[in-house]
């Protein structure tokens, strides 16, 4: 919160392009939390409506977007004819079915897999993202604690 408030607040107090975008968000959390700590969550308060009306909505929003996007890059894989290719299309095929009702109403198999998909082989793959950043902070605070690196003093 104190970044998304710091980043818009000197994006409003400079005016640069999308300001009064900026004014709308900060409104919009600030309008949020105020009703959330004065009337409370609880179903048919004001923050159970933006809820309900608003942040669920967007949420589907970004859902479909990101439904295309794994589409159109497994689309683009898949024109590589590749073994992994193939494998990234049935995998986004899986996960997108098994994603939304219809998917459940073609095949009750289809979210049990895009759970599977979703749990264990992305899983591995965080894990390797994880390890790989640990190592790099590891190997940067090395250079720093024994004078290689002296960046952060600001200069190259």
């Amino acid at each position: 919160m104190g970044s998304l408030i710091k980043v818009h607040g000197d994006r409003i107090s400079r005016k640069t392009e999308g300001w009064p975008y900026s004014i709308i968000l900060l409104s919009g959390v600030f309008i949020t939390a105020i009703l959330g700590i004065w009337k409370g969550v609880d179903v048919g308060t004001p923050f159970d409506y933006i809820f309900r009306y608003f942040y669920s909505p967007m949420g589907s929003t970004m859902f479909s977007l990101l439904a295309f996007f794994i589409a159109s890059a497994a689309f683009r894989a898949f024109r590589a004819q590749s073994r992994e290719a193939t494998m990234l299309l049935v995998a986004a095929f899986f996960v997108m079915l098994g994603r939304v009702p219809i998917g459940e109403l073609i095949w009750e198999g289809f979210p049990k897999i895009a759970s599977w998909l979703m749990n264990f082989p992305t899983t591995a793959g965080q894990r390797a993202i994880m390890i790989g950043a640990a190592l790099g902070v590891v190997s940067t605070s090395i250079k720093i604690l024994i004078g290689i690196d002296k960046s952060y003093l600001g200069g190259d």
